[in-house]
C-alpha cells in the first residue's frame, strides 16, 4: 500500500516545493483514494512573501501523511497553462477568496472544514495547527455517527458546536437536520436560519411550548430584535 501511494504521489505535477501540487483534480483523486482531506493553499507566488512563507512551513511539515496540498495560486509576472488558470478562478470563485494567502481544509467533496490565513495569532506551530484542524474533523465525523445511532442527545448538540468552531458549516448543517427535532437548541439553531417561513412558523410554535428558560428569553429577544428591524423598515419606506 505504502508503494501504490509512493507512485500516486510520484506521478502528480508538484511545484517546487516538496509535497505540494498545482493540479486539483489529481489532488483530489490522491485524497479520495486515501481517506485525506485537502488543503487549498492560496497563493501569490512571485508577489505575496506571505505565500511563499506559508508553502515553506507547510512543506517542512511532512503533512502528505494526513492531507493533500493544493497550491491554487494567482501569480502577477509568471504565466500559467490555460488549464490551470481556469482551475484556480474556479476555485478562488467557489470559496470566496479575497485575501493571499488563506489555506481553505476541505473534504473530499468539496465541503470547506476550516479556513485561515497566515500567520495566525498567538499560533507558534502552524502546519501543527493545520494537522489538529483535520484530525478533530475526523474525530467529529465519527463522534456525530456514533451519537446520531445512538440518538445521543447531548452529544449531538456538542457535536454541533464543534462543527460551526471548525468552521465546517456542511456538517454543522447535516448535524442540525439530524438533531433539531430532538434537541431544543439545536431546533432554535434552525429556527434561526428558516425564521420568515413557513417552516419558521412550524417551528417558532414547536419552540413556544419547550420548557427550557433559556430557550424562551432568547426566543424573545429574538422577537424584540426583529421587531425592531421591521420598524426601522418600515420607518424608512413611509413618505413624510
Amino acid at each position: 500500500m505504502k508503494f501504490l501511494f509512493a507512485l500516486l504521489f510520484a506521478a502528480i505535477p508538484f511545484c517546487a516545493h516538496a509535497q505540494v501540487t498545482s493540479n486539483y483534480l489529481k489532488g483530489k483523486e490522491l485524497a479520495e483514494g486515501h481517506g485525506m482531506p485537502i488543503a487549498l493553499v492560496f497563493t501569490g507566488s512571485d508577489w505575496s512573501e506571505r505565500s511563499q512563507e506559508v508553502l515553506e512551513v507547510l512543506s517542512s511539515h511532512h503533512l502528505s501523511t494526513e492531507m493533500v496540498i493544493v497550491q491554487v495560486d494567482f501569480p502577477e509576472l509568471s504565466r500559467q497553462e490555460k488549464g490551470v488558470l481556469l482551475q484556480n478562478h474556479a476555485l478562488k470563485e467557489r470559496y470566496k477568496i479575497q485575501h493571499f494567502p488563506t489555506v481553505v481544509l476541505i473534504d473530499t467533496a468539496g465541503n470547506e472544514i476550516s479556513r485561515l490565513g497566515f500567520p495566525i495569532e498567538n499560533v507558534s506551530d502552524y502546519g501543527a495547527h493545520l494537522k489538529q484542524i483535520g484530525r478533530r474533523y475526523f474525530l467529529l465525523q465519527k463522534r456525530f455517527e456514533k451519537a446520531k445511532e445512538a440518538k445521543e442527545k447531548g452529544e449531538l448538540k456538542l457535536c454541533y458546536e464543534e462543527a460551526k468552531k471548525l468552521g465546517a458549516e456542511r456538517l454543522a448543517s447535516t448535524i442540525l437536520d439530524v438533531g433539531y427535532k430532538a434537541v431544543p437548541e439545536l431546533m432554535f439553531e434552525k429556527y434561526c436560519k428558516v425564521q420568515g417561513t413557513k417552516e419558521g412558523k412550524v417551528l417558532k410554535a414547536a419552540l413556544q411550548n419547550v420548557d427550557d428558560d433559556q430557550i424562551q428569553s432568547r426566543l424573545s429577544l429574538m422577537e424584540i430584535h426583529t421587531g425592531r428591524t421591521l420598524r426601522k423598515v418600515l420607518s424608512k419606506e413611509s413618505p413624510d
